[in-house]
């Protein structure tokens, strides 16, 4: 079993997501058949879900997942991998080649107008060459961050705010902190930081890279920073000092698919089959 997406909601409850279909997951009714590969919550409270095929996205409605958001087949893009919440209550759908704004009324398919003064063109059908959306985050004012193969672009109030280039082709992770840094996790050229005053900075924890993809960031209400990898164990970033969990602090692999924190303050951690909590103790009931 493959943990791909683990996080609290509203409430406290711990939401989890399996690549593999079948799995045994939190509310598994009537999933996707081919299982889940995103899982959101909107400023409501919904928990939605998206599976493996471009299916659309089902948001859970009285213990039953109800497909709520249909594929626009005339698209031809992938899966939604990714959900971000807005000030306003709705959320964006990142996909592959373009955002979904869903809000109260209609979704709108939005592609992306890298040099042009209107960021996002409204759209029902394909009708080019999409522009690949490599990663999507959510900006503490309320904007996106948005990885492109042109770099790396600030999106606020539907134009582009600010502009870095960057060599980043894909993201295996990505997050702004509390203060406006923006972490990047590569798939084998290690970890980088952008800092809200321009500078970039790459970090490996090996000498292998390939061996060590940072896959979740996540920052605690210390202002900590926690870092998943694909293989390198897990890592707490604290002004700048990088320290490693390992088997010694109860991980039992050095695989960390997602990170994150309950209210009482304790770190969880997603492991291939199994979810470890830090520090080392019993769990809360």
């Amino acid at each position: 079993m493959v943990m791909e997406r683990f996080g609290p909601s509203l409430n406290s409850a711990i939401w989890r997501g399996s690549r593999k279909a079948g799995s045994p997951i939190l509310l598994q009714r009537r999933l996707p058949s081919d299982g889940v590969v995103a899982v959101g919550e909107d400023c409501s409270g919904n928990l939605w879900i998206s599976g493996n095929r471009n299916e659309g996205c089902y948001r859970l409605e009285d213990g039953r997942f109800v497909l709520r958001l249909k594929a626009l087949a005339a698209m031809r893009t992938s899966s939604v991998f990714a959900f971000i919440p807005t000030r306003e209550g709705g959320f964006w759908g990142a996909q592959s080649g373009c955002l979904i704004r869903i809000s109260p009324g209609e979704p709108a398919w939005c592609l992306l107008n890298i040099n042009q003064p209107e960021a996002l063109a409204e759209t029902t059908a394909q009708t080019g060459d999409l522009r690949p959306l490599l990663g999507v985050c959510r900006c503490r004012d309320g904007g996106l961050w948005i990885l492109t193969g042109d770099g790396l672009r600030k999106l606020r109030a539907g134009h582009w705010a600010k502009a870095i280039e960057c060599p980043i082709m894909f993201a295996r992770s990505f997050y702004e902190d509390s203060r406006g840094n923006v972490w990047v996790g590569t798939p084998d050229d290690g970890l980088y930081r952008f800092d809200a005053q321009g500078g970039i900075h790459r970090y490996k924890f090996t000498p292998d890279v390939k061996e060590e993809p940072v896959v979740s960031i996540y920052e605690d209400k210390e202002g900590n920073l926690w870092m998943g990898t694909d293989g390198a164990g897990l890592y707490r970033v604290k002004q700048r000092t990088f320290k490693t969990y390992s088997s010694k602090d109860g991980l039992p692999t050095k695989v960390v698919k997602s990170v994150t924190e309950d209210q009482e303050g304790r770190i969880w951690a997603v492991n291939p089959g199994k979810i470890t909590w830090l520090p080392k103790q019993q769990p809360p009931v």
